[in-house]
């Protein structure tokens, strides 16, 4: 369905953006190394949470070139709490492509740009607008919610079909000379204006005089709602091992979920207090105290771990190398711990 734009769809946009646009710290500086680092942190990421990693993560790597010679230790210490670590694996990884192959200076074309790791159709052409002005299209899930809405089309937005038609109607909406406000502005209206779940704030939207979904009133039916798979749930008990100030962490092997950072000791399954005593002493862990911890369920993208824990004070260190033991202070400032995790360390 084509709607008729006389109303000046870009203008109204552009309009709006002006007024309303978030002081945020990638767009006040938008150069192109910024704008590569807060793509990626954005990614199944709300802007309110990224802006602080955003803004310590550049104070601590300013260019691509700190990027990539930096530690991998650091580097998830400095990650740890946004989740989805192959993200800033792969960021380095781009950096140090980027500094081999193209002099240390993201590239600012869409063929270069996507032979970096973990830079997609989308980042690219985020990329490319935002920090470079040039005419492409990012259109991610918030602008295919606004709009499917806009134009009343209700197919799949799981479709490549349907991703590329929105793709090409707002490409016809690019100003020629406003390219990187235009692509922003898209964002701050899908983030803040047209609102999934049925809610949108349509009242103050620059698009709602020619939007079917306002007209029509069918909000909360565009986008087509998919179908959900219920995730996988996987039972695990942590054990929170102490021997005087300090606690022991294991390292998660180099591939799979939670690649390379370190973990609380665990297993599979939820263990009974007498289990866990036999698991001890197979362990040859020494211990002298054992009382039931928190249970706490962590959210993956696929999965849920359904987590009990236990409190165990240790007679001596174990004579086995398989855990680190840390001091409380480390464990906060040096090592990476991932957030499923963490939630047992607060004590």
């Amino acid at each position: 369905m084509k709607n008729n734009n006389e109303f000046n769809a870009t203008s109204n946009i552009l309009m709006f953006y002006d007024e309303h646009k978030r002081s945020l710290p990638w767009r006040n500086n938008p150069n192109p190394y910024y704008v590569l680092v807060s793509e990626i942190m954005l990614q199944q990421t709300r802007v309110d949470t990224v802006i602080p990693y955003f803004e310590r993560f550049i104070k601590a790597l300013p260019d691509i070139s700190s990027l990539a010679s930096v530690s991998d230790e650091v580097l998830y210490k400095l990650w740890q709490g946004l989740g989805y670590y192959a993200r800033v694996r792969n960021l380095k990884k781009a950096a140090s492509m980027i500094m081999l192959e193209y002099n240390g200076v993201l590239p600012n074309d869409y063929e270069s740009l996507m032979k970096l790791p973990g830079v997609g159709h989308y980042t690219a052409g985020a990329i490319l607008s935002i920090a470079f002005n040039q005419k492409f299209t990012a259109v991610d899930g918030n602008v295919l919610r606004v709009f499917t809405r806009f134009y009343g089309i209700k197919d799949s937005i799981k479709e490549e079909l349907t991703k590329k038609k929105i793709e090409s109607l707002v490409y016809q909406l690019y100003p020629e000379n406003r390219a990187s406000d235009f692509t922003q502005a898209l964002m701050e209206i899908g983030a803040l204006i047209c609102l999934p779940n049925g809610n949108p704030l349509c009242n103050t939207c620059p698009l709602k005089e020619k939007c079917y979904a306002y007209i029509q009133n069918e909000q909360s039916l565009i986008p087509l709602k998919e179908v959900k798979k219920d995730k996988d749930r996987v039972l695990l008990t942590v054990f929170i091992l102490e021997y005087n100030d300090l606690i022991a962490l294991h390292k998660r092997p180099d591939t799979g979920l939670l690649a390379s950072l370190w973990e609380l000791p665990n297993v599979e399954g939820h263990l009974s207090l007498e289990n866990t005593k036999t698991w001890l002493n197979d362990y040859s862990l020494k211990f002298d105290v054992v009382k039931k911890g928190i249970v706490y369920s962590h959210v993956f993208t696929h999965k849920i771990w359904d987590m009990i824990s236990y409190e165990i004070k240790l007679k001596e260190l174990p004579s086995h190398n398989d855990y680190e033991f840390a001091s409380v202070m480390d464990v906060k400032n040096i090592y990476s711990i991932p957030t499923a995790f963490t939630q047992f360390l607060k004590k």
